[in-house]
C-alpha cells in the first residue's frame, strides 16, 4: 500500500499523509513533518505484520468500542455476541399480497393529494406488475423477477425508467409499513438514457408554427404561444386553467398550489401578439391533460415540418404487431400485385388542394382572390422554403423514382428518362393542359409502383425544391450544365430585392433562366406576377411541378392582373372570365376548407 506525501499550506495542519482503500481516499493530517513520518511508519508496519485485508476494514471509533466491550466481559464471544443481537433485532415481517399491497399504497397517494393523472399513472404501472408477477406475497418477490420483468418491456428506456422508478416507490412504502425487508427495486439497472438536445425555434420557424396550424387546429394555438411568448414551462401550461388569464390587464395569475414552489405567482408585461392568441384560443383547449397536450404539440410541430420523430414509425408497428395489424412501411414498398388503371386526367388535383389547405392556404387564397376580381386586403400566406424536413422529402422522392424502373434503381443509364415520366405522372395528376395523356410507362407496371409510393402529403409538408438538388446531384446536364443556386442563397436575395416596407404584391418578377423554379418560389412570398423561361424542358416541368405545390399564382395567374403594366401598385381592374380555358373531364366537384369556387372554369389551368 502506498502512501504519499502532501504539503497543504491553506491547513492548520499542513502535513498530509494520504492512501486509498477500495478506491476510497482516505487522509490523515499531522501539525509537523515529523509527526507525519512517525504516523507512515507505524502504519506501514501494521500493514506489514497483521496484512492489508484486516486494515481495510480498521475504523479506530469502532475499534474503541470493541475493546470497551471487551473490558465489560473478557470471557465473551464477540461473534456470538453479534448472532445474539441479530436474532433479537430482526425486524418483525407481515405478510401481505401483492394485489392488497397495491390498493393500500393507491389508497395512501390519494390521502396525500397526489394529483388524480399522476396517481392513474402509476395504477397502471401497477397493475401490469401484478398481472405479469401474480398474486404473491410482496417479500417473496426478488430481484431478478422485477429485472426479468422491467428489461423485456417493449418500450423506450426511458419508459422502462419510468415502470422502475413507480414500483421503486411503492416498495418503498411497503417497507414502511413492514410489508418487505429490503427494496429489490434498487438493484435492477436500466439502459442508459441518452437526453437529446432542447430544440430552439427561430422567428421564422415560430410564425410558420403558428400559421400552419391556424387552421388545421386551433385550439393548440394559444397553448403554443404560452411557451413561445411567455416562456411558460409545459407543466405549468397543462395545468394553466383559462380564467387564470386576466385580460383586463394582461396578466396571468398562477394559484400557489399549480407552482413549483408552492407561491403564487403574477406573469405581467406579456407582449400583445400573445393575447391577440390567446382572444382565439377557445376555453376548452386549457382543459387538455398534460399527454393530451404533447401530443397536440407534436403533432402541431410535424404539421408545420419542424419535428420528425424517427421512432414513430417504429412506435406505431409495435402497436400494430400487437394488434396483428399491418405494418407501416414509408415510403411503402410497392406490391407487383396491384395494379392501378388510369384514374383519369387531374385524379391528384384534389388531393392536392386538400392537402394544402391544410398546410399553407395558399390555394384557399388564390380561389377567394379570383372571387373577388382584386387583390385582396390581406398578406399573401408565407412558406418558409428553407424549413427543415428535407431529407425526408429526399427519401419519398428516391423511393418515388426508384419504382418507376423495374429492376434496380433509377440512377442508371436510363435515368433522366425516368426523371421525365415522373415529371410527366405528376402533372397529369394535376390536371396540366400541356400533359392531357398518360405518360407512356419506362417500364410495364410504373404507374401502379409509383402510384403506391408516392406521398403528395410530404412533398406539401415540407416545402423544397427537390428537384433542383436531384438533378444538380446526379449532374443532369452534364454539356450545358446545371447548377442551381442554394435555398439559403436564393432567400437572402429575395429579402435584399423586396423591402418589408413596400407592397410587391402587383410588381412583375421574371426570371429568363428559371431552371426548377426556386427563385420565384421564394418571390412567391412577396409577388403574385410571376414570369420565367428556360431552354431546357425537363427543368421547366419540374418548375410547374413547384408552382402547382407552392406558388398558384405561377401555374394559374390572376386574369386580372394580366395586362397591368409590371410596376402597377394601384388597385387593378376587374377580373375577366378566364381566357382558353382547359376543360377536363367531369368528376366531384373540388372543395377547399369546404368552400366551393363559384366559377368551377377558376380551378382549370391555362399555359405559363
Amino acid at each position: 500500500m502506498e502512501i504519499k506525501r502532501h504539503y497543504r499550506p491553506t491547513k492548520v495542519k499542513k502535513y498530509e499523509a494520504r492512501w486509498y482503500v477500495d478506491k476510497r481516499l482516505k487522509c490523515r493530517f499531522f501539525a509537523t513533518e515529523k509527526e507525519r513520518e512517525k504516523f507512515i511508519a507505524e502504519f506501514s508496519e501494521q500493514v506489514a505484520r497483521n496484512g492489508k485485508d484486516l486494515l481495510l476494514g480498521y475504523e479506530a471509533a469502532r475499534m474503541r468500542r470493541w475493546q470497551e466491550a471487551s473490558r465489560m466481559a473478557p470471557e465473551a464471544d464477540p461473534v456470538e455476541v453479534m448472532r445474539f443481537w441479530l436474532a433479537s433485532n430482526r425486524p418483525v415481517l407481515i405478510p401481505m399480497k401483492l394485489g392488497d399491497a397495491i390498493a393500500a399504497y393507491l389508497r395512501h397517494l390519494e390521502s396525500m393529494q397526489r394529483d388524480r393523472a399522476y396517481r392513474k399513472h402509476i395504477e397502471r404501472h401497477l397493475h401490469d406488475f401484478h398481472s405479469a408477477i401474480g398474486e404473491r406475497n410482496v417479500h417473496e418477490i426478488g430481484f431478478q423477477e422485477i429485472a426479468d420483468y422491467i428489461l423485456p418491456l417493449p418500450y423506450q428506456p426511458v419508459t422502462k425508467r419510468h415502470y422502475r422508478r413507480d414500483i421503486n416507490g411503492a416498495y418503498a412504502w411497503w417497507i414502511e409499513q413492514q410489508w418487505a425487508i429490503e427494496n429489490p427495486v434498487k438493484r435492477v439497472r436500466l439502459p442508459q438514457i441518452i437526453s437529446k438536445e432542447p430544440g430552439m425555434l427561430t422567428v421564422e420557424q415560430a410564425e410558420r408554427l403558428l400559421r400552419c396550424n391556424e387552421r388545421a387546429d386551433p385550439e393548440i394555438c394559444g397553448l403554443l404561444a404560452l411557451g413561445l411568448f411567455a416562456g411558460m414551462r409545459t407543466s405549468a401550461i397543462a395545468r394553466l386553467a383559462y380564467h387564470e388569464l386576466d385580460f383586463a390587464q394582461r396578466g396571468i395569475h398562477t394559484p400557489a398550489e399549480k407552482t413549483k414552489k408552492r407561491r403564487r405567482q403574477w406573469i405581467e408585461d406579456l407582449p400583445d401578439n400573445l393575447w391577440a392568441w390567446l382572444e382565439r384560443t377557445p376555453p376548452q383547449a386549457f382543459e387538455l391533460t398534460l399527454r393530451q397536450y404533447l401530443h397536440r404539440r407534436s403533432e402541431a410541430l410535424k404539421r408545420a415540418g419542424l419535428l420528425v420523430e424517427a421512432d414513430d414509425i417504429a412506435q406505431e408497428n409495435r402497436k400494430r404487431t400487437e394488434r396483428g395489424d399491418a405494418l407501416v412501411n414509408w415510403p411503402k414498398k410497392p406490391d407487383p400485385k396491384i395494379t392501378v388503371d388510369d384514374p383519369g386526367h387531374g385524379w391528384l388535383l384534389p388531393v392536392l388542394l386538400e392537402t394544402e389547405s391544410h398546410c399553407w392556404g395558399r390555394w384557399d387564397h388564390w380561389m377567394r382572390t379570383m372571387e373577388a376580381g382584386h387583390v385582396l386586403d390581406e398578406p399573401i400566406p408565407q412558406i418558409d422554403f428553407c424549413g427543415a424536413g428535407n431529407a425526408h422529402v429526399r427519401r419519398m422522392h428516391e423511393k418515388s423514382l426508384d419504382s418507376i424502373a423495374h429492376y434496380g434503381g433509377w440512377q442508371g443509364w436510363d435515368s433522366w428518362r425516368l426523371f421525365d415520366y415522373y415529371l410527366d405522372w405528376l402533372l397529369y395528376g394535376f390536371g396540366d393542359a400541356r400533359q392531357k395523356t398518360l405518360p407512356d410507362e419506362p417500364s410495364e407496371g410504373a404507374f401502379s409502383r409509383l402510384w403506391q409510393v408516392f406521398c403528395l402529403e410530404a412533398m406539401i409538408a415540407w416545402p423544397t425544391d427537390m428537384f433542383g438538388d436531384l438533378m444538380a446531384e446526379n449532374r443532369y446536364g452534364r454539356g450545358a450544365g446545371f447548377f442551381p443556386t442554394p435555398e439559403c442563397v436564393v432567400e437572402l436575395m429575395t429579402r435584399m430585392t423586396f423591402p418589408p416596407d413596400e407592397d410587391f404584391r402587383t410588381k412583375a418578377v421574371c426570371d429568363p433562366c428559371v431552371g426548377t423554379g426556386r427563385m420565384l418560389l421564394h418571390a412567391s412570398n412577396y409577388s403574385y406576377r410571376l414570369y420565367a423561361q428556360d431552354i431546357n424542358p425537363t427543368v421547366l416541368k419540374a418548375c410547374i411541378v413547384n408552382g402547382y405545390c407552392f406558388a398558384p399564382w405561377l401555374v394559374r395567374p390572376f386574369s386580372f392582373l394580366k395586362d397591368m403594366p409590371g410596376d402597377a401598385v394601384e388597385q387593378p381592374v376587374t377580373a375577366a372570365p378566364p381566357s382558353r380555358p382547359v376543360l377536363v373531364e367531369k368528376r366531384a366537384p373540388i372543395r377547399i376548407n369546404g368552400h366551393a369556387p363559384k366559377d368551377a372554369q377558376m380551378l382549370l389551368f391555362d399555359d405559363i
